[in-house]
C-alpha cells in the first residue's frame, strides 16, 4: 500500500461493532498539538478550587474544607457548595490536595489531611505531630492519591488540627483532580 494521507469525516466497523485498530505494535500514533479529544479519551472531569477566605474549626475534629472559589471545573462535577466531587463514571481518578495550618498547635499537637470517600471510607495523605515546641502558624501539608471510583462515588478533602485557634487558611487550601485516561 503506498503511504498517503486518509481524509474521512468517520471510521467505524463495518459490523457496527467489533475492534478498529490505529497502528501496530512498534509504531507510534500521533495526536497533533491542538487536537480536541472528547469521548472516553479526554481528560474531563477535571476540577481544581481552592478556599479563598480562611475557614474557623473546631480543634481535634476531621473538617471538610471549603475550597468554595473554583477555578476550573469541566463536566461540572466539583460542587462548590458541598466542596464534594461526584465520580460522573466508573474509572481511576487522580486527586490532590493541600492544608495550611491557620494557627499555633501547641506541643503534643498535631493536623493531618486526608481524603474521605462516600462520607465514610478515609484515605490518609500526610501528617506533621510535635513531641515538643510548636507547629507554627503556616505549616503545609500536601498530598495526592489515584482512586478507584465508581460512579456517583464522592470524594471530599479534610483536614484535622490539635490546636488554641485552629483554622484553615485561604488559597493555600485547594483540592483538584482529573479522571486517568485509560
Amino acid at each position: 500500500m503506498a503511504n498517503g494521507t486518509l481524509k474521512v469525516e468517520n471510521i467505524q466497523t463495518s459490523s457496527g461493532s467489533g475492534t478498529i485498530t490505529l497502528g501496530q505494535s512498534g509504531e507510534t500514533v500521533t495526536i497533533p498539538t491542538g487536537t480536541t479529544v472528547s469521548g472516553a479519551m479526554s481528560n474531563t472531569p477535571m476540577f481544581y478550587a481552592y478556599n479563598g477566605i480562611g475557614q474557623s474549626v473546631s480543634s481535634a475534629t476531621w473538617t471538610t474544607i471549603a475550597n468554595s472559589n473554583v477555578i476550573k471545573n469541566l463536566g461540572s462535577n466539583y460542587d462548590n457548595s458541598t466542596y464534594a466531587f461526584t465520580a460522573p463514571t466508573d474509572g481511576s481518578y487522580h486527586f490532590d490536595m493541600g492544608m495550611n495550618n491557620g494557627g499555633n498547635t501547641t506541643s503534643g499537637g498535631y493536623i493531618y489531611i486526608r481524603f474521605l470517600i462516600n462520607g465514610a471510607t478515609p484515605y490518609y495523605l500526610a501528617g506533621m505531630r510535635v513531641s515538643s515546641g510548636v507547629i507554627q502558624l503556616d505549616s503545609q501539608l500536601s498530598g495526592s492519591l489515584d482512586l478507584d471510583l465508581n460512579a456517583n462515588d464522592t470524594v471530599v478533602a479534610q483536614g484535622y488540627v490539635q490546636s488554641s485557634s485552629p483554622g484553615f487558611t485561604d488559597q493555600r487550601a485547594y483540592f483538584c483532580g482529573h479522571k486517568l485516561i485509560g
